[in-house]
């Protein structure tokens, strides 16, 4: 049986090369929600490299709330050209290929979803009115028009992972997509899921997740497979769930009460995208997930797989096994790609949910509150004087979260630090330009400084870090100037006494990053044309794959800080893109996090070796 995967298959009139899948991965490589000549080469390469399907990254519909961040693409009557780029650079290398339509709901904010949501007694997720409901529905139609437009085989509908369709049929309640999708309309007779399905060419994919819901995963299966029984196109009930192995079936139309099913299909992705902590969890590993993963078509029903943490394929007992050359070739796949994505235990020190100590108001602006998330050492008291630390996360000053450096916080808060991670405002919540975001930064800076005794903190060794924009205004702190509040004390200094940059963007001239965003003030916002003889020590890390930030650039600002007599250590990561930093990927976060700590141990902030 293991053999039909590498077999030619048909799907109910499309052709594939084989029976593996390509699960979706978000990229956001996509300027101003338009897919480039890039996008068409990625996927074409992974075609090329023998991948049977492959649905994309999610791709926003049309409807002005699906999500603030204009890097992710969207399928839309103005970008259907440039995703027919796309299915053709696929197509021409024998693959299918599915779009994945997708809304954020009450991930977005502002958000939009079946129930309102509040935080801190302000509403930050409105409930959908019926006018709203409709409109929702109409954006997954016009969705599914717009890929059938460009040829793409099929759609998959993204139902997990806390959006808009896992949220309105899952944590609340089922029936309410129902509700939502089920209406009849009154010329078609049609449900509007129905028309989605109609319009969406081969086949439909549908995303649940069971692992979260288990009780909802029958209501879910039920209501498909009645709103498709008018329906020619097949359905699949695709399952995104990280922890159980999931069977995956597909409903043909037939009759209403009593659908027929087709075949299934099984998640076989050995590396989840959870974290390489979470994963070493469990035991053994079962391999189900959407970060680089795969799914397999059967003749017959889903054979249960398992694969454990050394990389060994392991069957359910009763199940047909494959040949032992097939066997010991899928074992030795399976084990060089878990090297390359997930090389590293558990990090003891870090959990993908760490919490903060406790939360503190550093600002109030325009009826808006900014908090510092603090990380604090075991036993730690007011009276120490510990470095501190903040850190502020990435997104392109559009977006992003405090969370992204929490790991990184609750690791130097284990070595002795005083740990934070920063809100500041930003345009997708906020309304407000990059030269608020470093405003915010200074006046973080100036907060930590004075109100050093009651942080135990020693306000001569407060470290600036960040990633990305948040690496920007890390840096720009250090050596820019004029990006005060009014009502900040100006006689604090914002200046820390280190820096540590993930991927910072470092230079915002003519050719740089967020140049068009700053042209009018660009001479006096780039940290690299602002570096003097007062310029903190600094430690840089970049991927040189990095697609936004060049490693030219990094360079160039390195041999400025050693013409100024300054310190910059650059530590270069050969063939990772933007953001590899991250606690997601566990390989890189630990090298960058011990080269990080020795950083910090030369300048006298911590004492001993690096903990991991």
């Amino acid at each position: 049986m293991i053999e039909s995967m590498f077999e030619p298959y048909n799907l109910r009139g499309l052709s594939l090369p084989n029976r593996w899948a390509m699960a979706p991965m978000t990229r956001k490589r996509s300027p101003h929600r338009m897919p480039t000549g890039t996008v068409a080469e990625y996927y074409r390469r992974r075609a090329a490299g023998g991948v049977g399907l492959i649905i994309t990254e999610g791709t926003l519909v049309d409807h002005p709330l699906a999500s603030p961040d204009d890097t992710i693409p969207q399928i839309t009557p103005a970008t259907v050209g440039a995703w027919r780029a796309v299915v053709e650079a696929v197509h021409k290398e024998g693959a299918g290929v599915f779009a994945q339509l997708w809304h954020q709901g009450p991930i977005a904010r502002p958000g939009i979803s079946a129930t309102a949501l509040l935080e801190d007694g302000v509403e930050v997720v409105a409930k959908a009115n019926a006018q709203q409901e409709q409109l929702l529905a109409d954006a997954f139609i016009g969705g599914a028009v717009s890929a059938k437009a460009a040829g793409f085989d099929g759609v998959e509908f993204h139902g997990a992972h806390g959006y808009l369709l896992e949220v309105s049929c899952g944590r609340a309640d089922w029936r309410i997509f129902a509700k939502w999708f089920g209406k009849r309309e009154s010329r078609s007779g049609q449900s509007s899921f129905s028309l989605c399905v109609s319009h969406s060419g081969k086949c439909v994919s549908m995303r649940l997740d069971s692992s979260t819901h288990p009780r909802t995963w029958s209501g879910h299966c039920c209501l498909y497979r009645k709103q498709v029984s008018t329906s020619s196109t097949p359905v699949l009930a695709a399952s995104g769930c990280r922890n159980s192995r999931v069977a995956i079936s597909i409903w043909r139309a037939g009759p209403a009460r009593s659908p027929r099913r087709q075949q299934s299909l099984l998640e076989t992705s050995a590396w989840p995208q959870a974290s390489s902590a979470a994963m070493a969890r469990r035991a053994p590993m079962n391999c189900s997930g959407d970060s680089i993963g795969a799914s397999s078509i059967w003749r017959r029903s889903a054979v249960p797989l398992s694969v454990t943490p050394s990389g060994a394929i392991r069957f359910a007992t009763g199940a047909q096994t494959p040949s032992s050359t097939t066997r010991q070739m899928l074992t030795r796949t399976i084990r060089s790609l878990r090297r390359r994505c997930i090389a590293h235990p558990p990090h003891t020190h870090a959990r993908e949910d760490a919490v903060p100590d406790k939360t503190i108001a550093y600002k109030a602006i325009d009826e808006i509150t900014l908090n510092l998330h603090i990380f604090n050492p075991a036993a730690h008291e007011p009276t120490d004087k510990r470095p501190g630390i903040v850190f502020f996360f990435g997104g392109g000053w559009n977006n992003g979260s405090p969370s992204q450096f929490y790991p990184h916080c609750q690791y130097l808060a284990s070595r002795g630090l005083v740990a934070m991670s920063a809100e500041y405002r930003v345009k997708s919540r906020n309304g407000t330009t990059p030269r608020e975001c470093v405003k915010d930064a200074n006046s973080a800076i100036r907060w930590i400084r004075q109100h050093a005794q009651e942080l135990g903190i020693d306000p001569h060794r407060v470290v600036a870090g960040g990633g990305s924009a948040g690496g920007h205004m890390a840096a720009a702190t250090a050596t820019t100037s004029g990006f005060n509040e009014n009502s900040d004390n100006l006689r604090i200094s914002s200046c820390p006494d280190a820096l540590v940059l993930f991927n910072p963007v470092l230079d915002n001239g003519p050719g740089g990053a967020g140049h068009d965003r700053v042209k009018e003030y660009w001479q006096a916002f780039s940290p690299m044309h602002n570096i003097d003889e007062t310029t903190p020590p600094t430690i840089v890390f970049l991927g040189t794959q990095d697609k936004l930030i060049p490693v030219a650039t990094v360079e160039t600002y390195r041999r400025i800080m050693q013409e100024k007599g300054r310190r910059c250590d650059l530590h270069l990561y050969e063939g990772q893109p933007h953001g590899f930093f991250n606690f997601t990927n566990g390989e890189y976060y630990t090298k960058t996090v011990i080269e990080m700590d020795r950083f910090l141990a030369s300048l006298g902030y911590l004492e001993g070796e690096p903990t991991l």
